[in-house]
């Protein structure tokens, strides 16, 4: 599964259900971020196999509602505390001009790495200004970089 906080390793504060991380002592580095996760509550999260089953119906019903790349998108957005905050927008959040392009380039953002995850290779990243191909380059360099380092 795709989700942010599985590569990250962040456990949401604010989420139903979900402890927050108090001790990392038996953390496990997660090599695609380089952060970490403490796999013995993630292992504790999961025991209750009917709350497992109840959020698995969930995203099926969800699914059912909406397109798979709109429901991974959404699970990326909702599980990065960043992105996240755009949830308490109000309901007219999109007729403010800076909110919708503000969705609009979190969509831009979270969309490649779905399609990354789903595909097992590299996001693309959009850039809505012309980026400096050479940045661009040097930069993800020093991501090939840190991956190797891991």
């Amino acid at each position: 599964m795709s989700l942010h906080c599985l590569r990250t390793g962040e456990l949401q504060e604010g989420l139903p259900g979900r402890k927050r991380v108090q001790s990392m002592g038996e953390a496990a580095a997660d090599p695609g971020s380089g952060r970490q996760v403490d796999e013995a509550l993630w292992r504790q999260n999961c025991a209750d196999f009917k709350d497992v089953m109840d959020a698995a119906k969930s995203v099926y019903l969800a699914l059912e509602h909406h397109n798979e790349a709109a429901v991974r998108v959404a699970v990326e957005v909702v599980t990065d505390p960043v992105t996240r905050k755009c949830l308490w927008w109000n309901d007219f959040w999109c007729e403010d001009d800076d909110k919708r392009d503000q969705w609009k380039n979190i969509i831009r953002e979270k969309l490649p790495v779905v399609i990354g995850h789903t595909t097992n290779s590299k996001p693309i990243v959009e850039t809505t200004m012309g980026a400096d191909p050479a940045a661009l380059e040097a930069l993800q360099q020093r991501a090939e970089q840190a991956d190797t380092a891991c």
